[in-house]
């Protein structure tokens, strides 16, 4: 396993491991660096918090432009309710 997968391992699903995977990664850890190993796992954490946050404002932009979208399509349907309704005001009204 390369230190880049091992660093993501850590980051993102050290608290879903076995207990055999946990005495497993603890010996592999105490073969390494670990201060650059640290600044790594700290890079890869970065990183996905980075992805998180693009992944998050994206889905913002994506929702005001649904938002945008919808709002013509609904004045439409309201000028042509409205335009119903006084059609038959209208039409009522007649002798």
């Amino acid at each position: 396993m390369t230190d880049d997968e091992l660093a993501l391992l850590v980051a993102t699903r050290r608290d879903v491991l076995s207990d055999d995977a946990r005495v497993a990664l603890g010996e592999v850890l105490r073969s390494k660096d670990l201060p650059r190993f640290v600044n790594e796992v700290n890079a890869v954490v970065d990183d996905l918090n980075a992805q998180a946050r693009a992944a998050g404002e994206e889905l913002a932009r994506h929702r005001e432009n649904n938002r945008r979208a919808r709002k013509p399509l609904l004045y439409f349907f309201a000028f042509v309710g409205l335009l119903a309704v006084v059609m038959a005001l209208l039409s009522s009204t007649e002798p």
